[in-house]
């Protein structure tokens, strides 16, 4: 399978091609390096700016000797604060909080970073309680603020500190209208890029239904696979693979057991290297109950896959036209699930015409078109921090 080729926005002579000035200093901030959609993005961005002569650091929370599970360029720095993610108890976890501030206070100090953009609610608090009032901070929202569960001392952080961000980035309109309008100060929608290697080798019969996520509540992989049980039989060729790791791992593996279908539904953990599930899909499914925009979806139809997705908030119905580049389906409607998963598999002629207009709807999430949008924000935040201080 080849990766959908994306042309590079470059300007003509020698102008430089990024929105904010050569050498820029960008600090991104992470709570880790692992195979999150986050993480995706940061390195995706790091590499591209670091190729045009930007100066990136990334920060995370993690052991020195952490693996990066995505590629980064060399010219990426990376700076691992120490004191990895393990839930603790409470008092425990506000001083481990605090630590993480001083950790990234002192970096800030030392790097003198031009802006500080950070990912996730916590991290985002974070960064916004390390920085000094001249460092802009441009806060970035991943998820469906509506379905996430913080305690009060965290809702009170973020109603006190996020009015203090440069700005804000979520990747729908959905999302920023869920905060209060003084929690999202300057909100702009910046979908996620599509970043799939640029070759990848095609190992698949024909056959292969596929999903990927982390093995949690959110997904709903429990529902899938009793979707597919259900139509196993009509459809003896096909098999389900679910990539990703997480806490609802047994769980799954014993549903799986108990509707027979251990040959059927493969559950072989995070892909080794980022995209290569794409390798082995021929169809792609989404069966979450909410997302904050689904870079699996974007991924599957940039590699021109056909696709079936949840209606779910937020991020589906603004990659996916139904019927056109892919189908949607209603959260909470395992009717409607099945009979659209067996209709994709039942058809060719429809894989393969959802297959195609779903290749070509992703030329919109390309990285250089995003990326541009993040630097204009960037450049607008330099400018009106040095405005301010002036």
């Amino acid at each position: 399978m080849t990766a959908m080729p994306v042309a590079a926005i470059e300007p003509a002579g020698d102008l430089w091609p990024l929105a904010f000035p050569r050498q820029t200093k960008v600090l991104m901030v992470l709570s880790a390096l692992g195979a999150g959609g986050a993480e995706r993005v940061a390195t995706a961005l790091g590499n591209y700016w670091v190729g045009h002569g930007a100066d990136v650091t990334i920060a995370s929370f993690e052991a020195a000797d952490a693996p990066t599970y995505f590629p980064l360029d060399p010219g990426v720095k990376v700076k691992r604060l120490g004191d990895g993610a393990a839930r603790q108890p409470f008092l425990q976890a506000v001083g481990r909080t605090l630590s993480r501030i001083k950790a990234l206070s002192a970096l800030i100090r030392a790097e003198r970073p031009c802006v500080v953009v950070s990912f996730l609610t916590k991290i985002n608090i974070i960064s916004l309680l390390a920085a000094p009032p001249e460092t802009p901070v441009i806060i970035s929202e991943r998820n469906n603020p509506d379905r996430q569960h913080f305690n009060l001392l965290w809702r009170m952080a973020r109603g006190a500190v996020f009015p203090r961000a440069a700005a804000m980035v979520a990747m729908t309109q959905g999302a920023i209208d869920a905060y209060p309008a003084r929690e999202a100060p300057n909100a702009v929608v910046i979908p996620n890029p599509v970043v799939i290697p640029a070759s990848l080798s095609r190992r698949s019969d024909g056959r292969m239904l596929t999903a990927v996520g982390r093995l949690a509540r959110q997904k709903r992989f429990d529902l899938l696979i009793e979707s597919f049980g259900r139509m196993a039989r009509d459809h003896p060729g096909w098999r389900l693979t679910i990539w990703g790791e997480g806490d609802e791992r047994k769980s799954l593996e014993a549903l799986r057991d108990r509707l027979g279908l251990k040959d059927k539904v493969l559950m072989p953990g995070v892909s080794a290297d980022p995209a290569s599930w794409l390798e082995t899909a021929d169809a792609f499914v989404l069966s979450s109950d909410f997302e904050g925009w689904g870079n699996v979806i974007a991924e599957a139809m940039a590699a021109g896959l056909p696709v079936v997705a949840t209606d779910c908030d937020f991020g589906p119905r603004d990659m996916i036209e139904h019927e056109v580049s892919g189908l949607l389906v209603p959260v909470g409607d395992p009717a409607a699930f099945d009979a659209a998963l067996s209709r994709l598999l039942t058809d060719e002629l429809l894989r393969i015409r959802l297959g195609a207009a779903a290749r070509s709807r992703a030329a919109a999430f390309s990285l250089p078109v995003l990326a541009r949008r993040w630097e204009e924000l960037i450049a607008a935040a330099m400018i009106a921090r040095r405005g301010q201080a002036g």
